[in-house]
């Protein structure tokens, strides 16, 4: 899934060229398929529950989930995952889930701007055709991300976009306002460990900016700098993949999930 930092800093829809092959990409789907378990397990889901996705991708989490839910909306800053995630919409019979193109900023959820949408655009052009989907049906949808209103969600959650973002604190503060008095904030990212800073090649510093993830102990700092309480962080899930860069040298690592809730009182 893309990733909301510093829009001005993204050229051009890095994603696109991702986007076909996505889902059908092992790692992608245990990392998914673990996170799913995690929340279900957690009774972080329930039939009621209005869940917020930062960095929603092609929506597979949100397929992964939208049995154990109430309504959900993804958000993203990639044209080319968007365009993917609603092609699947399309196809669903029912209007549980929804996506939207947007960028997170300073002050909430905004649409992404206009000189980005054209510096994407031949991306976004490429991964309709392979996704089977329309900018069209992507733009749509992008008014959607400055229609969401403060107190709405119960579970506002982000996987494996984290060590993508700049100022972590600022996020989790941004995100804080979309949740009601007692809603659940559950972020999945990289745990960090012996050869986690491996996961990503030099290709990619540039966009990461906390290579190898996290400690327990920093997602927990992360949370409480921004205002939650009853911070946790641990492992819960463990992979393997190839180090990209080595790529017979197999990283044993872990998949870390951080929770964390608004007060009921809704101080933050």
């Amino acid at each position: 899934m893309a990733h909301a930092h510093e829009p001005e800093e993204r050229a051009a829809d890095e994603w696109a060229s991702k986007v076909a092959a996505w889902d059908a990409r092992p790692l992608i789907q245990q990392l998914t398929s673990a996170a799913a378990e995690a929340l279900k397990s957690r009774g972080l889901l329930q039939p009621s529950t209005a869940v917020l996705e930062l960095g929603c991708g092609t929506g597979l989490l949100a397929e992964k989930i939208v049995d154990s839910l109430g309504s959900y909306v993804g958000v993203d800053t990639s044209p080319a995952m968007v365009a993917a995630f609603q092609s699947k919409l399309a196809r669903r019979a029912d209007s549980k889930l929804r996506c939207a193109l947007g960028q997170l900023t300073s002050t909430g959820l905004q649409p992404v701007s206009q000189a980005e949408g054209a510096a994407g655009a031949e991306a976004e052009a490429a991964a309709e055709t392979a996704a089977g989907s329309t900018a069209a049906s992507a733009g749509a949808d992008a008014a959607a991300a400055t229609g969401l209103q403060p107190g709405q969600f119960d579970l506002v959650l982000s996987h494996m976009t984290f060590h993508h973002l700049k100022d972590a604190d600022e996020t989790l503060r941004t995100l804080l306002q979309y949740l009601r008095p007692g809603g659940a904030v559950a972020v999945f990212d990289l745990l960090k460990e012996p050869g986690s800073d491996r996961f990503h090649s030099r290709q990619h510093s540039h966009s990461v900016f906390h290579p190898g993830g996290f400690t327990p102990e920093e997602m927990q700092q992360h949370m409480q700098g921004a205002g939650l309480v009853d911070a946790q962080a641990a492992a819960v899930a463990p992979f393997q993949r190839e180090a990209p860069e080595e790529p017979h040298d197999l990283l044993s690592l872990h998949l870390l999930l951080a929770t964390a809730r608004r007060s009921q009182a809704g101080a933050g």
